[in-house]
């Protein structure tokens, strides 16, 4: 018979912070500390008391972009989810008090917001404007027909700047490939990345001609 008392201490009745350790995890409520226990016990806990498994591996994504804003978070997710299909505005989470004395952001103001384009999850930071995109992460858009690409760079270059091959810079500053798909399917020996870099269709049409 197990006469193990019960630490009262010991349920997470109000779980909303961070885990702090590969092999325990604490979680605060109100500033005091609620649960020490492993992982594990953690999500046996949890999913007891909801019913399913939050902690589930294959329902979460393994790898989500994270987009640092100054403080246009919530006004770039509803631009982008309306632009392509199957997209969706997830969780809001806002600043409270000690996040507006870290930040500078406004208590009550939009912190982070996830969301889904085609299905990929993203979520999207008010961080200040401390760091900006740059060209070096850019999100390859891949069009099967003339007129997805017409949309796509449309509809993401406004208010932005248009550059050579495919690529753009949104409004915000996050750079974009607009690429048709046929590129990956001709046959001139040459990769796909390498008939981007040549100028596209025109270019391979051109070399073809020569042949």
């Amino acid at each position: 018979m197990n006469t193990e008392k019960k630490n009262p201490r010991s349920d997470p009745a109000d779980v909303h912070s961070s885990f702090r350790a590969r092999s325990t995890c604490r979680v605060n409520s109100g500033g005091r500390q609620r649960w020490t226990g492993t992982f594990d016990q953690l999500a046996a806990y949890l999913a007891k008391r909801c019913k399913t498994n939050p902690l589930k591996v294959d329902s979460i994504q393994k790898i989500t972009p994270f987009l640092w804003f100054d403080n246009q978070a919530e006004e770039a997710v509803k631009f982008y989810t309306s632009i392509f299909k199957n997209s969706r505005i997830g969780k809001i989470a806002r600043y409270g008090e000690a996040g507006e004395q870290v930040s500078g952001q406004p208590a009550g103001s939009v912190m982070t917001v996830e969301f889904q384009l085609e299905g990929q999850e993203f979520v999207a930071l008010n961080g200040g404007p401390h760091f900006k995109f740059t060209e070096a992460i850019s999100f390859v858009v891949n069009c099967k027909t003339q007129a997805e690409v017409d949309k796509f760079w449309k509809k993401l270059s406004a208010g932005g700047t248009e550059a050579q091959c495919g690529w753009l810079k949104d409004k915000y500053g996050l750079c974009w490939q607009i690429v048709p798909t046929v590129l990956s399917h001709a046959q001139n020996g040459e990769t796909r990345h390498q008939k981007i870099e040549a100028g596209g269709e025109a270019k391979i049409r051109r070399t073809e001609e020569k042949r």
